[in-house]
Parts: structure tokens; C-alpha cells; sequence
């Protein structure tokens, strides 16, 4: 069993590195990713529906802060913003 976990980790990392190799030759990518994009926080998340289902809360990132949001979902009233010192105070 563990000749055979060393034999499939030992393909694994042949075929990961063929693959990098061949990438790295392919050239530099046209329109590259910023790195920025993979550190930022989503704009939406840990969304719930309220138990009558006529509102969800969210945790939503604003400029950088993190704030809760509920909304109405029919759009009957604006959205309330509650930031983290909102609600520990």
C-alpha cells in the first residue's frame, strides 16, 4: 500500500511539473490576473434569508470595511449598513 502511494505521488508530481514546464515555455500570459484580485475579500457573503423570507443578511465588504447588510428582497426598504463597531458597542 505504500509503494503504491509513493508510486501515485511520484506520477502526480512528474505530470505537475511537466505541466509547469510547458507552461513556462508557452510565454508570458497576454492580459495577466493582478495578484490583488486573489487577496480580496468576496463582495457578498454568509448570505441568510430571514425566517419570512422577505429580507436576507449578508456580510458585505465596503471600500475595505467589513459591514453586515439586510435588505429587503422585494426592495420595499433601503438596505441597512451596520459596520462590526456597530454591532459589538
Amino acid at each position: 500500500m505504500r509503494n503504491l502511494w509513493r508510486a501515485t505521488s511520484a506520477v502526480a508530481f512528474f505530470a505537475l511539473a511537466a505541466s509547469l514546464s510547458s507552461a513556462a515555455a508557452a510565454g508570458p500570459v497576454a492580459n495577466p490576473v493582478p495578484a490583488e484580485v486573489f487577496a480580496a475579500t468576496p463582495g457578498l457573503q454568509g448570505a441568510s434569508i430571514s425566517p419570512n423570507g422577505k429580507r436576507i443578511a449578508a456580510k458585505m465588504d465596503l471600500k475595505g470595511e467589513q459591514m453586515l447588510i439586510i435588505m429587503s428582497l422585494d426592495k420595499s426598504e433601503p438596505p441597512h449598513l451596520m459596520s462590526a463597531g456597530e454591532l459589538w458597542a
